[in-house]
């Protein structure tokens, strides 16, 4: 494989886990990397991970008039903890007949068609069914295409039948050489649906010709995406200019391309100009020597959204790598750039300049703030990176002593890593075998360690979370201040290993007041009372939507030592991690449940739990036999929606936060707009409400009718007043946010 297509493999990799993302926490490549364990050796070295096995899949594939389709591709991928890994690629032979030979034990789907090849032919997933027009892109694998094989299996009945899909031409050309440019993928994003469907095109002829083949009916938006040694701008056909395109086009911008029945669209051409760059080197701060292995530089903008990654070679590579790297084809604006390895040695992940940032969740804002002009070109963004050491260990049960059946329909489980201030600096992911060892090097000094991730909310049930050595403690409610694990430079700490037991639960069922129809989908979080009227956060659940043969509406908290606790419902709030409560915005009229404590108290944002009823385990037999469970019954309540936009532009703006305020100026909770710049507030009883906002500090905060006011001193009160009455949806509460600069400096906009 070469090198430029391992960095396309990177940067398809990067932009489709931004997207498969956006919906539950806000995901960043170099966490999908860490969580791939290195994907660049996916094609490469899948078979010395997994080991030669003795299984075979193979099929046929024709078109729908039963013609044999020969040198076909056909891509295989295994299905690990609900994830596609690729595995390899093969081609039918003259009558149409592909094969997987030497297939270890495993689970595996299998796609039609390639990810690097074009073919006018739609791609598929195997269904036994009918195969599913699909990509690894687009598509949520269904269990039902699923292949097991186990030693010796022979499966020779993974047919597909495919039919012709539509396409896209057109041109790519520079603005003043009007030759092609070879240094962008011209990839489409799906209008209605919000991915990315796998159809990317290279452009490979002088005159900058494109084709896209092999596309389903739907309406799409095209954009650029830049490969390694680009200078140019990225664009939206129909759009702007942009760094980070993909994600504007599932904001709505750019113009909408219908495909109907295999049909061809010509003229879509783009003019490319020079944009502004970046470069530096990536190497080892003792010696000034380039590293051995892969290095990695990474670009973000100011929201923290990763728009550009490269990989830097080490020696082990590229004889004559030198560490140097270049970024380019940005626009004028502000930026902030990473740099680190892969994780295969001892170096530390840091910002520019000479900032740590061990962790895939550090603040990027942190780091020095680089400004490009137009057409810039900035020298000397140097990463001199410093060695550090690792942790590693077991996790195993405490009763059998064997690694812990991980659901490979859920996240992987992770230790994560905590300096003295309780922030975590780094993380790992468990392995099958029970192992781990930690994604990144650590700076030499003590830590400590827990199982679980706070940062996503995948906590080990039905374990009890511990911190080493061996001390029980739930979400939040655990010390981590005291380190006792000392980490030392280019040395992995071993046999820091945990032994986790089951621990108390308790279950119920939330239900409509009104109805006493179950429902789904809601939050139960769950606090630990730690003394002194200190509660913690300590697990969460959520209620089935009745998958998996659990009733609708009911839910389980595991993983609890013994101790008091208090429980509430939470239809979107108060979670100390990032859970998407975007649903049905634009769509549906959503639904708000007002939330409540058990037993029956409301609780909005911030209130008290302590005023709940105590949940003391261990039950007693009679609430362990579900007779006396713990319940949760609400009524539904007020939502306030609207968007807010740019003064500018009328373009939404996405994470700014609207604060919602009783007629007493208490705070009720907050909202964050969606990448098209719309907010929802949920579950309001009936009442005045006013709302604020609370934005980038480029950006005025205003009340609720556009007043603005100063940071920190924004008195709601003098907002203007919205009364909801009982389950009214209060629409069209919008927002229009002006920069500072236009406040001070223009009569315009006063």
């Amino acid at each position: 494989m070469n090198k430029n297509n391992i960095r396309l493999i990177i940067l398809l990799f990067t932009s489709s886990t931004i997207l498969a993302n956006q919906n539950t926490i806000n995901t960043t490549s170099d966490e999908f990397i860490e969580s791939k364990q290195n994907p660049i050796y996916a094609k490469q070295m899948q078979a010395s991970i997994k080991g030669i096995g003795t299984a075979v899949i193979g099929g046929n594939i024709q078109n729908d008039l039963a013609t044999p389709l020969v040198n076909y591709s056909v891509s295989l991928y295994e299905i690990i903890f609900g994830e596609q890994q690729y595995v390899s690629e093969v081609v039918t032979n003259a009558s149409g007949y592909y094969s997987f030979d030497a297939l270890p034990e495993g689970v595996y789907v299998v796609n039609s068609g390639s990810n690097t090849n074009q073919s006018e032919y739609l791609k598929y997933l195997w269904n036994p069914t009918a195969p599913i027009v699909c990509t690894f892109f687009n598509c949520i694998v269904p269990t039902s295409s699923y292949i097991s094989v186990t030693d010796s299996d022979v499966i020779n009945n993974i047919d597909f039948i495919v039919k012709l899909g539509g396409k896209i031409t057109g041109t790519v050309i520079d603005s003043i050489t009007k030759q092609g440019v070879d240094t962008v993928v011209v990839s489409i994003t799906n209008a209605n649906n919000e991915y990315t469907y796998q159809v990317q095109s290279t452009v490979e002829t002088v005159a900058g010709e494109f084709t896209l083949n092999g596309i389903p009916d739907g309406d799409y938006r095209v954009y650029l995406f830049p490969l390694e040694n680009n200078n140019h701008i990225p664009q939206i056909f129909g759009g702007p200019e942009c760094n980070g395109c993909q994600k504007l086009t599932i904001s709505g911008i750019g113009s909408i391309l219908n495909i109907n029945m295999a049909n061809t669209i010509n003229g879509i051409d783009f003019v490319l100009n020079t944009g502004a760059s970046i470069s530096g080197t990536l190497v080892d701060n003792d010696t000034l020597n380039p590293l051995v292995e892969y290095g990695l530089v990474m670009l973000f903008n100011e929201l923290n959204d990763n728009l550009a990654s490269i990989v830097v070679y080490g020696t082990n590579y590229d004889i004559g790598a030198d560490g140097t790297y270049t970024i380019g084809g940005l626009l004028p604006g502000s930026y902030y750039v990473q740099g680190g390895d892969l994780g295969q040695e001892f170096y530390q992940r840091e910002l520019y300049d000479n900032h740590p940032c061990y962790y895939s969740g550090c603040d990027r804002s942190m780091g020095d703030l680089i400004s490009l002009s137009s057409g810039e070109n900035l020298v000397g963004i140097d990463f001199l990176l410093d060695k550090g050491g690792k942790i590693s260990g077991m996790v195993t049960d405490a009763v059998t002593g064997l690694p812990i059946v991980q659901n490979q329909s859920e996240a992987r489980l992770q230790v994560e890593f905590y300096n003295s201030a309780e922030t975590v600096v780094g993380s790992a992911f468990i392995k099958d075998d029970g192992s781990y060892i930690s994604a990144r090097a650590l700076p030499a000094g003590t830590y400590s360690a827990r199982t679980g991730s706070m940062f996503q909310g995948v906590l080990t049930q039905p374990y009890v979370n511990q911190k080493y050595p061996a001390v029980n403690c739930a979400g939040l409610a655990c010390d981590l201040s005291a380190t006792n694990i000392i980490v030392t430079n280019e040395t992995i700490t071993t046999g820091i290993d945990f032994s986790l037991s089951t621990g108390n639960s308790f279950s119920g069922t939330v239900t409509d007041l009104a109805t006493s129809a179950p429902v789904a989908n809601v939050h139960v979080l769950v606090y630990k009372d730690m003394g002194a009227g200190m509660v913690e956060f300590a697990n969460w659940a959520t209620t089935s939507s009745g998958s998996n043969g659990v009733p609708i509406g009911a839910f389980e908290v595991t993983g609890l030592p013994d101790g008091t606790y208090y429980a509430r419902t939470g239809y979107g709030s108060d979670l100390p991690f990032f859970v998407s409560v975007f649903s049905n915005i634009g769509g549906a009229a959503p639904i708000g449940w007002i939330d409540i404590l058990y037993d029956g108290l409301t609780c909005l944002a911030g209130c008290d739990v302590t005023m709940g009823t105590p949940i003391v385990l261990p039950l007693s037999s009679v609430k362990l036999l579900g007779t006396n469970a713990v319940d949760f019954s609400l009524t539904q309540g007020g939502i306030i929606t609207g968007t807010v936009t740019d003064f500018i532009n009328n373009s939404g703006l996405r994470e700014i936060t609207i604060n919602v305020y009783n007629d007493q100026g208490v705070f009720m909770g907050s909202s964050i707009t969606d990448e098209q710049g719309n907010y929802i507030t949920r579950g309001l009883p009936v009442g005045a409400y006013y709302l604020t906002t609370s934005s980038l500090e480029a950006l005025l905060d205003v009340k609720y009718g556009n007043d603005f006011c100063s940071v920190g001193l924004c008195n709601p009160l003098d907002a203007d007043q919205i009364t909801l009455s009982p389950l009214q949806q209060a629409t069209n509460k919008d927002f229009i946010l002006k920069t500072t600069y236009m406040h001070m400096f223009s009569d315009d906009f006063e």
